[in-house]
C-alpha cells in the first residue's frame, strides 16, 4: 500500500463494499502484507475516513486455506469462484464459525509444529478426531451448515 493513489482507491472500494453490504468487520488473514494492511486500515480509521462505520478487524490464522481452495470440495462449495475467492471466503468464516472452517482442512496442512511431520500420520489423525468430536459435542451441531 504504498502509491497514495492505489491507497485512496483501495479505501473507496472498501468503503463502498462495506456500505452496501451493511458490514464493519474485516477478516484479516495473517499471511504476506497483513501488517502492511493492518497499518493502512489503522491510519484510514483514525482519519475519520470510513465514518460512519466503525470499522474493526480481527487477524485470521490462514494455516491450510491455501490447501483447502483447491479441493473439489471448496470447489463443489462455492463453484462460481476462483481459488484465491475461496481461500478469502474461508478467512471470512473462520472469524464466523472458525470450527465449521478448521474441520474442513485436512490435518497436515494446518502446519502446527515444525515436528509435526514427524510423528505417525495416524496418531495425528486419530488425535485430531477425538479433538473434533469433543469440540463439536461440546459446541453443538448445526445442521444448517453441517458438512
Amino acid at each position: 500500500m504504498d502509491n497514495k493513489h492505489h491507497c485512496q482507491t483501495t479505501a473507496a472500494q472498501l468503503k463502498d463494499l462495506m456500505l452496501s453490504n451493511g458490514c464493519s468487520v474485516i477478516a484479516l488473514g495473517n499471511g504476506t502484507g497483513c501488517r502492511r494492511f493492518e497499518n493502512f486500515l489503522l491510519n484510514y480509521k483514525k482519519s475519520g475516513y470510513f465514518n460512519p462505520i466503525d470499522v474493526k478487524y480481527k487477524i485470521i490464522n490462514e494455516s491450510g486455506v491455501s490447501y483447502y481452495s483447491v479441493t473439489n470440495e471448496a470447489k463443489a462449495s462455492l463453484p462460481h469462484f476462483h481459488e484465491q475467492m475461496i481461500g478469502a471466503i474461508s478467512i471470512a468464516r473462520r472469524l464466523i464459525d472458525p470450527l465449521s472452517e478448521l474441520v474442513k482442512v485436512d490435518p497436515k496442512r494446518l502446519q502446527v509444529g515444525m515436528y509435526m511431520k514427524d510423528i505417525d500420520q495416524n496418531d495425528v489423525k486419530r488425535a485430531f478426531h477425538e479433538v473434533a468430536v469433543e469440540c463439536v459435542s461440546f459446541c453443538g451441531v448445526d445442521v444448517n451448515v453441517a458438512s
